[in-house]
């Protein structure tokens, strides 16, 4: 004989309340166990069993109620013996069937027992006093549903009244905790939905003592059931906490969710968080996040290049080279990842020698895919070289450039400038008429004029 657990209506019709497919998981598991098969010749099942109370003494005259959703007309009804015993014979086996165990003074109880056919299964049903175990759990699922309806209907405050009962009465039941956080925090009331959210995470840890396997796989699938309470309280709580800001349940959400193998989905989390701090001009808290986002998941190639981004911005070249390297190994011929690595390796080289070479590649590579832009974002390193007066490199540099883009009004002017310093007029007039041909109506083109009537006065 097996021990059958009260049926509860289908938990599952909850919608999902918060962002990353965050919806809530059907947990009434009810737990069905086969006795001892007793093999039959014909296609007929039989259940048989024994009504107890709570301190396992047999239930004479215990009503025993059977009826079908799929057969409008079909009702079975019993009485169970002065032993509590009861036994029922069905001809059609492979049907839904609902099972209502009442008796005088005790909890009535609604179970789905399983029936294989050509069997005999066995099963001892525990009817409870009002103020057992089973009277909280089925007060707990009439407030529980009627949360859900209140809140379907378009009332989160009224449902919540619902769910905190239910909660108080069975707090040891995820599926009512669950929806608790979630309409919590459609509600606004967000403290709460964090803090219930977190003792899930606490209750459903997957530290928890194995469980003993029993027939019908019973501790595979409370151990899946509870990874699935994990990974929605772990979206909850990461949630809740960037809401309010709150930095450690943030971290604590986003720890948990990997704890479950959802890193890449924490990843985006985070990412998103970022996106969210740059909107705002938070640039500091975005590079932050971007960062965070491309430790978790080296494969989320936006988080790479936001960070480097930032970290350019920030003048930091070394440090930004392995998210641009990350950035271009899985974008090798988009030049934004081409442009990223030339300017890391610029900047680089202005502090370390050892990376010239590195970025003079890296240039003709950018070049190759996007010649204006790369003109345009090395036009800053040789304008920074001539301000510095290392006139060769920056002629060197700015020759090149002239080359790659002959229409380069702003390349000619400063060519124009780095030749007359070094005292090659003729050739600087060169580049100056081309700067007032391309632009003459730009400052450059003015001051070129200006150059050039200059040198032509005696």
């Amino acid at each position: 004989m097996h021990s059958a657990r009260p049926w509860h209506r289908s938990l599952s019709a909850w919608p999902a309340l918060t962002g990353l497919t965050l919806g809530l998981l059907c947990l009434t598991l009810l737990l069905v166990l086969p006795g001892s098969a007793l093999a039959r010749g014909d296609d007929e099942a039989i259940v048989e069993g024994i009504v107890v109370n709570e301190a396992n003494e047999p239930v004479k005259g215990a009503v025993v109620l059977v009826t079908s959703p799929d057969l409008d007309d079909f009702r079975e009804e019993t009485k169970t013996d002065s032993k509590g015993r009861f036994r029922v014979k069905f001809k059609d086996p492979g049907r839904d069937y609902v099972w209502r165990f009442t008796a005088e003074g005790l909890d009535p109880t609604l179970l789905s027992l399983e029936m294989v056919k050509g069997e005999t299964r066995g099963y001892t049903v525990t009817l409870t006093a009002p103020t057992g175990e089973a009277s909280r759990n089925r007060r707990a699922t009439e407030l529980y549903n009627k949360g859900a309806d209140t809140f379907n209907g378009g009332n989160p405050e009224a449902a919540l009244e619902h769910l905190e009962a239910a909660y108080e009465l069975t707090p040891d039941r995820s599926e009512i905790g669950l929806a608790l956080a979630q309409v919590s925090s459609a509600a606004g009331n967000l403290e709460r939905a964090g803090e219930v959210a977190e003792g899930l995470l606490e209750t459903n840890s997957a530290e928890q003592e194995p469980l003993e396997d029993g027939p019908a796989g019973q501790a595979a699938q409370l151990a899946e059931l509870r990874a699935q309470v994990r990974s929605t309280a772990a979206r909850i709580v990461a949630e809740v906490g960037l809401a309010q800001e709150n930095g450690e349940r943030f971290q604590r959400g986003i720890e948990a969710m990997q704890s479950v193998g959802e890193t890449k989905d924490a990843a985006i989390m985070v990412f998103n968080a970022g996106a969210t701090a740059a909107r705002s001009g938070e640039e500091n808290r975005a590079l932050s996040f971007f960062q965070w986002a491309a430790d978790l998941d080296p494969d989320l190639v936006q988080a790479h290049i936001a960070t480097a981004e930032r970290l350019l911005a920030n003048g930091l070249g070394k440090e930004a080279l392995p998210y641009v390297r990350k950035a271009k190994e899985a974008n090798p011929d988009q030049p934004r990842s081409h442009r990223l690595l030339f300017l890391a390796l610029e900047i680089a080289s202005t502090e370390d020698s050892a990376f010239i070479e590195e970025r003079d590649a890296a240039f003709d590579d950018y070049a190759a895919v996007a010649p204006e832009s790369a003109v345009a974002d090395s036009l800053i390193g040789a304008e920074e070289l001539f301000k510095r007066g290392e006139l060769e490199q920056a002629q060197g540099a700015l020759e090149k450039l002239v080359s790659l883009d002959p229409n380069s009004a702003r390349a000619h002017y400063f060519l124009g400038l780095v030749l007359l310093n070094r005292d090659q007029g003729d050739r600087a007039k060169v580049h100056l008429q081309r700067v007032v041909e391309l632009a003459p109506t730009s400052s450059e083109g003015a001051d070129a004029q200006q150059m050039l009537d200059s040198l032509a006065s005696p």
